[in-house]
């Protein structure tokens, strides 16, 4: 007895064009941008921390090499322009994050996150300038009273200042004096990093003691070397 099931032959090959066997499509992820978004938000303030660790050790070095600064620097000066505009990034990425977010466990994590790299923006720029300024120098000086006409004791004086290899300041100095009132030739000048000043004639009068100064106001340093010879 016949059947009158009918098996169906397999399609040919030709309609098989890969679609029923496809994988299922996957959800997105998260576009780039959000990625980069929540990356620079958290490397931000970790950024800044190891930074500012190493500002501390490098701060404990009792007299560091040439290397050993020039390295710093390098260092330094890259986290100075990384580390603000990752912190920027980050920040503006999870201000627009923390409007959309409903739950408050979530916006107050954000407010926290946003806090971090704001500060991190403002102000690790400046405490970086002011942690990567190294001033290290010598002086030398010479003096000696010579009796004017009038019998008055005059303090002549030579004064020469040497700025190390190993300084990151350049001093644009003005010789003063404290007390006031002595005159310096040449009265000003500028010493980088190496070098040696000329030789500065001081004429400090009838003071004594006194200080003789090389004063950047500017960047607020100085090179003083005091005097209390006076007998």
């Amino acid at each position: 007895m016949e059947s009158d099931q009918h098996v169906s032959a397999p399609p040919d090959d030709e309609e098989f064009d890969g679609e029923e066997f496809a994988a299922p499509p996957t959800a997105a992820g998260p576009p780039p941008l959000a990625m980069v978004g929540v990356i620079s938000a958290v490397l931000a303030p970790i950024a800044a921390a190891l930074t500012l660790l190493i500002f501390f050790r490098f701060g404990r070095v009792a007299e560091p090499t040439t290397a050993d600064v020039q390295s710093a620097n390098r260092l330094f000066a890259a986290a100075r322009i990384v580390v603000p505009m990752l912190a920027l990034f980050g920040a503006v990425y999870v201000f627009v994050a923390l409007r959309r977010a409903r739950r408050s466990v979530l916006r107050g994590l954000g407010a926290a996150l946003l806090s971090l790299n704001l500060l991190a923006a403002a102000g690790f720029g400046l405490f970086v300038r002011l942690r990567t300024d190294i001033f290290d120098h010598s002086e030398h000086r010479t003096c000696g009273l010579r009796k004017s006409m009038s019998v008055v004791l005059q303090l002549q004086c030579t004064l020469t200042a040497t700025n190390a290899p190993t300084s990151t300041v350049t001093l644009h100095w003005k010789g003063i004096s404290d007390p006031p009132g002595a005159v310096f030739e040449p009265g000003s000048g500028t010493l980088a990093p190496g070098e040696t000043t000329p030789r500065i004639s001081i004429d400090a009068g009838t003071q004594c003691p006194i200080v003789f100064i090389l004063r950047d106001q500017q960047q607020g340093k100085e090179i003083r070397s005091p005097f209390d010879g006076c007998s």
